[in-house]
């Protein structure tokens, strides 16, 4: 049988979301390999994720390990990915998505959180969203694995904290959650989508085309759009989300100001790559200046 080698982070989550892909490419008789690799993401767990340098803070020294031919390819979630990927990489495989939105692990729901309740997250998307639902909550940072977090909420350092519901369902954690409706907590883009990177045009890349999953691929790729046209890192106060029914693709965008007090939202419906382009303009051209983004083009 083929090997080929899959690289990953350790943490808990990443090793059951490379063990998918190992699973889809073994039912293909192929003879996979996971190679784990502690990324300086992982090394910081003090500070809040938007506030580290540069932009693929968990995805970098993955994507290294493929272009210096140490792995074959890189397993990531894909919200971690950086609009433009280093040159001679390419998405190769995406499985199919996973659900997309936010939970809350807390005793109560985010209505019936106590004034002045502990929330941890390190996004700065997710506080801003908190606080356009509840100003009075108090946001702390919080980093770690999953677990790690769970146990902080738990020893009563947190009232809550928000995470993946991706995540929730992979692990299989059965701590009390409440799910946020996508269309009012606004996921971050490409949340609940595995995304394995590859040399571009290599023999890797040819042997994980067979797992690619075709309509979330699609919404991936909408997403991206956004995130590419408005040069956005993965830590952007923004929320898209791209759902398809029938042969529509619904497209929502949520931008917040910097300063996480106003947001703007974009719907979209894409039918063609003409519909992609038009709607990209209206967001480029209607975007308030002075939310802080640096539009390409502009």
């Amino acid at each position: 049988m083929q090997e080929i080698t899959l690289g990953t982070r350790p943490s808990k989550l990443a090793l059951v979301q490379t063990e998918l892909v190992r699973v889809r490419l073994s039912e293909l008789g192929y003879a996979p390999k996971i190679v784990e690799h502690l990324t300086t993401g992982d090394r910081n767990r003090e500070d809040a994720i938007y506030r580290l340098k540069g932009v693929g803070v968990f995805v970098r020294e993955l994507n290294k390990l493929v272009l210096d031919g140490h792995v074959d390819c890189a397993v990531h979630s894909a919200k971690d990915l950086p609009a433009k990927l280093a040159d001679g990489l390419e998405i190769s495989a995406v499985l199919q998505r996973e659900d997309p939105g936010d939970s809350l692990i807390a005793d109560k729901s985010l209505d019936s959180l106590p004034y002045g309740a502990k929330i941890g997250t390190s996004s700065i998307r997710r506080t801003a969203e908190l606080r356009s639902r509840r100003f009075d909550l108090v946001v702390k940072n919080i980093r770690g694995n999953i677990d790690t977090r769970i146990s902080k909420y738990k020893s009563g350092e947190y009232d809550g904290i928000l995470v993946a519901t991706a995540a929730i369902k992979r692990l299989g954690i059965s701590d009390k959650n409440f799910p946020l409706p996508d269309d009012i907590f606004v996921p971050a883009p490409n949340q609940g989508i595995i995304a394995v990177v590859s040399a571009k045009g290599g023999d890797a890349s040819e042997i994980l085309s067979k797992i690619d999953h075709a309509e979330t691929r699609r919404n991936m790729e909408i997403e991206r759009s956004v995130m590419q046209k408005l040069n956005l890192g993965c830590s952007s106060p923004v929320g898209i989300i791209s759902k398809t029914v029938d042969d529509y693709n619904f497209v929502l965008s949520r931008f917040y100001s910097m300063d996480l007090i106003n947001h703007v939202d974009f719907r979209g419906v894409i039918t063609s790559n003409a519909d992609l382009d038009a709607y990209l303009d209206s967001i480029k051209n209607e975007i308030p200046k002075n939310f802080g983004y640096g539009v390409l083009g502009v």
